[in-house]
């Protein structure tokens, strides 16, 4: 029912944009409707329902590039969203390449040390991580870190999840008290 009620949304708005193109309602419009699909997106990524997130991640993509281009923050999202069922998917590759994209369209566009951008490099370097390559995850942690510090502060989950993977990814590499250090 859900899926139904936010498709006819994007139906609607897609018949109706020739209208109030220029309006500044249709961009609200718009952003509402991108962030419906990406929330229900993540509501089947959490239910491990991936074609179906999949499916409403592209119709965001879509949106988000037809209406508002390929330059912003909802773009972004999309990107990362993205990024996440395809790292749910086993497609570790293709999971860069939109973290990447995502980091890079927020970088461009929010302040340094925001949380959205560390996030994206936690990703980047969880997936670093289960590919075997844990040098490179640990100085994508490093960063992670410090920016959700500064931005969060230490006692917020993201913060906590960075410092557990960082503890885990220097156990790995033998740093025991590195890894001691962060537990």
């Amino acid at each position: 029912m859900k899926i139904f009620v936010t498709l006819f949304i994007v139906y609607f708005l897609q018949t109706g944009m020739g209208v109030c193109q220029q309006s500044a309602g249709a961009a609200a419009g718009i952003d509402k409707t991108v962030d419906s699909l990406l929330n229900l997106s993540n509501d089947f990524l959490r239910q491990r329902q991936l074609e179906k997130a999949l499916e409403c991640d592209s119709l965001a993509w879509d949106l988000s590039i037809k209406y508002a281009g390929d330059t912003t923050l909802f773009f972004a999202k999309c990107c990362f969203n993205r990024g996440m069922i395809l790292w749910q998917k086993g497609d570790f590759t293709e999971s860069e390449i939109n973290f990447n994209r995502a980091l890079h369209l927020r970088e461009g566009i929010l302040e340094k040390n925001h949380p959205d951008i560390a996030l994206c490099i936690y990703h980047i370097a969880i997936l670093d991580a289960e590919r075997g390559m844990f040098e490179q995850a640990e100085l994508k942690l490093l960063d992670a870190k410090s920016q959700f510090e500064k931005s969060v502060g230490k006692f917020h989950p993201h913060y906590s999840s960075c410092a557990k993977d960082l503890a885990m990814v220097y156990y790995v590499m033998a740093s025991y008290r590195k890894s001691e250090v962060l537990l």
